[in-house]
């Protein structure tokens, strides 16, 4: 999973950059992506009614081993 918080943690420090500060994400479950159904809490996220919610107060912590880069 840490190129999945990588990739995570990227998008939401560069919201937070922009003046972002809740990212609201919705996990639809299904049998192909139950292996991810902990995902979004287990970075951060609170659950709200049907959506996942991630308060930027503090910068997303990128893994040492991801680099990520956009081109």
């Amino acid at each position: 999973r840490e190129v999945e918080k990588g990739i995570l943690g990227h998008i939401l420090n560069k919201a937070k950059e922009n003046g972002v500060e809740r990212v609201k994400a919705q996990f639809i479950p299904s049998q192909k992506n139950a292996p991810i159904e902990n995902f979004l809490p287990s970075c951060g996220f609170q659950k709200e009614g049907d959506y996942w919610i991630f308060e930027i107060n503090t910068s997303f912590v990128v893994p040492d081993c991801i680099k990520v880069s956009v081109e």
